[in-house]
């Protein structure tokens, strides 16, 4: 499991959107873009 603000390449990780079987899904920052993305 990912912590907030913690990164991932071009990615900074706000929260965590969701959890599933197989995945976890997060709600991100793209530093470069300057988007949300959702990040699985």
């Amino acid at each position: 499991m990912l912590r907030a603000r913690s990164r991932i390449g071009k990615y900074r990780i706000e929260k965590k959107l969701a959890q599933g079987g197989f995945a976890t899904v997060y709600h991100a920052w793209d530093t470069i873009e300057g988007v949300h993305v959702a990040l699985k």
